[in-house]
């Protein structure tokens, strides 16, 4: 918990919005949507977990994970089709001392667990929180976690190419392998 509290909840979902620019590393429409829900027609609790959701001093309540979750609970509830739905979710508060910098690798490493997101997810989210790049007790073994921390390591105009497709993740991670000590030589091999 990062040393500060964790409330665990039953929210509405309409009363959750979306921040996907500041909660997610990999991009998504306007509220985090992935498609992945698009065709259930009923909600199932069990199945769908706990979201993790920040809040913000003024009260604004953000999903930080979850996003189908919500997408489908708010659905359902416009439609009329299930008025009821509550989402379970833990709440981090901005008023206890959670930054959305924290949340976001509390998400990520959530999903990472769970076995979600590339190798480029998890290289950003060990260029935002350092202290885990050489974390050993992540569920990430070998080529997928050699190539994650190798592009960690990479000075940001050189990441920012490899984020555009303008060089393959395995070029970058050689780069970043090769010259993480040299900063100024990066963006040259690039």
């Amino acid at each position: 918990h990062m040393g500060r509290p964790v409330q665990l909840g039953s929210f509405d979902p309409r009363r959750i919005g979306a921040d996907p620019a500041s909660f997610q590393f990999r991009p998504s429409g306007d509220e985090g949507l992935t498609g992945a829900l698009d065709n259930a027609t009923a909600w199932d609790p069990a199945r769908a977990g706990r979201a993790i959701l920040f809040e913000r001093r003024d009260g604004t309540l953000l999903a930080a994970d979850g996003h189908p979750g919500r997408g489908l609970a708010r659905r359902l509830i416009d439609s009329g089709e299930d008025p009821t739905v509550r989402m379970e979710g833990y709440l981090m508060r901005e008023a206890d001392g959670w930054t959305v910098q924290d949340v976001r690798t509390v998400a990520a490493l959530r999903n990472m667990r769970e076995g979600a997101g590339t190798v480029l997810d998890a290289a950003k989210l060990f260029r935002d929180a350092r202290d885990l790049i050489n974390d050993r007790t992540l569920p990430i073994t070998g080529d997928f976690a050699e190539l994650s921390r190798a592009l960690a390591r990479l000075q940001d105009d050189a990441f920012a190419a490899v984020e555009a497709g303008d060089i393959s993740v395995r070029d970058g991670s050689a780069i970043g392998e090769l010259a993480y000590d040299r900063p100024g030589l990066q963006l040259s091999m690039v």
